[in-house]
């Protein structure tokens, strides 16, 4: 598997790739005119940015674990696990 630091160095398809060949989608979002996918790799996070007025994807950006909290928390509902 590869270290956050190789994945950065990766072009852009291999990024968008690797992440949805090998990653696990664990949420979505939008930001118009994006779409954005997080998918969680073994030791890494990577969010795949679809701009959808040219139908292509335009970024990949990896977070570490603890930069997701912040990055989410706005997303994360914890009143309705209980």
């Amino acid at each position: 598997m590869l270290t956050i630091q190789e994945f950065n160095l990766l072009a852009l398809h291999y990024k968008e790739k690797f992440a949805m060949e090998h990653g696990h989608l664990i949420m979505r979002r939008q930001a118009y005119p994006y779409l954005v996918g997080l998918f969680q790799l073994e030791k890494f996070y990577a969010e795949v940015w679809y701009d959808v007025r040219i139908n292509r994807i335009c970024e990949v950006i990896t977070h570490e674990e603890k930069e997701l909290f912040t990055n989410y928390s706005d997303f994360i509902h914890l009143e309705s696990l209980y």
